[in-house]
């Protein structure tokens, strides 16, 4: 049975990551209206967004079930680095193109 502060932790995960899920299906909606036409660069996708908050809600489960459903972090922890690499990549890209 995990302690008061494992089980604070792992609900505050999986609602950060559900509420990151309402906010990019929100955000993939409004992108649907408007036909993918942002009007400024945003550091994160909809998309992005959408599988940042499937991470959180992963590591959160995985930390609530304990035991085995520890290895549910791996993935969680996969996801957020293939997003870091993303997000890095395009703000090099964004900057290396202002100053030409």
């Amino acid at each position: 049975m995990p302690d008061a502060v494992n089980v604070f932790l792992a609900w505050s995960c999986i609602a950060f990551g559900v509420l990151l899920a309402a906010r990019s299906m929100r955000l993939l909606r409004a992108d649907r209206r408007r036909g993918r036409q942002t009007r400024r660069p945003e550091p994160l996708t909809a998309r992005e967004v959408l599988w940042e908050g499937g991470a959180f809600v992963l590591i959160g489960t995985a930390n609530l079930l304990d035991g085995r459903w520890t290895l549910l972090v791996l993935p969680a922890v996969a996801v957020m680095l293939v997003l870091c690499v993303r997000v890095a990549a395009r703000l090099i890209r964004q900057r290396s193109r202002r100053a030409e």
